[in-house]
């Protein structure tokens, strides 16, 4: 890799502040996420585990629109400047390509670490059968977390090629022990990857936590965002029985009812946001 001139010190303090900065944003993330004090409590628990050589894993499940990107997301956030992060996302469109997932990521961590390594061009189908990839791919994260601590963050885990996931159960199995955090998320249907990260959690080998709707009193708190203080009580019910909590639908909601329009107009255009949702 070709050199830009910075020494290793001015990369230390540019990546100490970049964390300061991502820092600053998790915090202010943490004041707009409602009832989810005990979700990020585990995330930022594992964090700070794979800090200490203790690394492990999570599932967040639930519904689309219920707010698991932005709890991945809040993660990535709160690690910064502490663990190499790398994103990845399961995309339907590459679910019949073999470790498409992992790729994915393992590029990610490529740009995250300035350098590249061979395991990410060695990802193939052939080799899963003899899982030498399997193996592969531990190792090379293990000697990365060896200088720096890794948190891997899979989002769309239902939508992940077949490979990838079997992938990611074979890491999660093995973290402990290390400085390796990973993070995914899934909708419940199809239930492959559910389904996996339940198993994985009976092991006692990861946490799945799965994620409620918000209740009457968070729906009106959003409102209340939109809107301001003291919304109709009837409001509130209406809004939450036409979004059933769905913090996206909510958002949606809200917006909407911002810019004038009616309730029944919107519950409408909520009503066809869900649907696009589980499309």
């Amino acid at each position: 890799m070709t050199s830009t001139g910075a020494t290793a010190s001015e990369s230390t303090d540019t990546d100490v502040r970049a964390g300061t900065s991502k820092q600053s944003q998790a915090s202010d993330r943490v004041q707009g996420i409602l009832e989810r004090d005990a979700v990020i409590g585990a995330l930022q628990a594992l964090i700070d585990a794979a800090q200490a050589g203790r690394g492990g894993s999570i599932f967040l499940a639930g519904e689309a629109g219920i707010g698991k990107t932005t709890l991945l997301a809040l993660a990535q956030e709160m690690a910064a400047g502490h663990l190499v992060t790398a994103w990845a996302r399961g995309q339907s469109m590459e679910q019949s390509i073999a470790f498409s997932l992992m790729h994915q990521c393992l590029a990610d961590l490529e740009r995250s670490l300035g350098r590249g390594f061979r395991t990410v061009d060695s990802l193939t189908a052939g080799e899963a059968l003899s899982g030498a990839t399997y193996f592969r791919v531990f190792d090379a994260l293990r000697e990365i977390s060896a200088d720096r601590p890794l948190l891997l963050l899979f989002d769309d885990l239902h939508l992940a090629d077949a490979e990838s996931l079997s992938l990611v159960s074979f890491l999660v199995r093995r973290t402990p022990g290390t400085s390796i955090a990973i993070m995914a998320a899934s909708v419940l249907w199809p239930p492959a990857a559910v389904d996996m990260a339940l198993s994985l959690a009976n092991e006692g080998l990861s946490r799945t936590e799965t994620l409620r709707p918000l209740s009457p009193e968070g729906v009106e708190t959003v409102l209340e965002r939109y809107l301001g203080p003291h919304v109709d009580r009837t409001l509130v019910s209406q809004t939450w029985a036409a979004t059933g909590g769905n913090p996206m639908l909510l958002h949606e909601v809200g917006s909407q009812l911002r810019s004038g329009r009616g309730l029944a107009r919107v519950g409408r255009s909520a009503g066809e946001l869900g649907q696009n949702l589980l499309l």
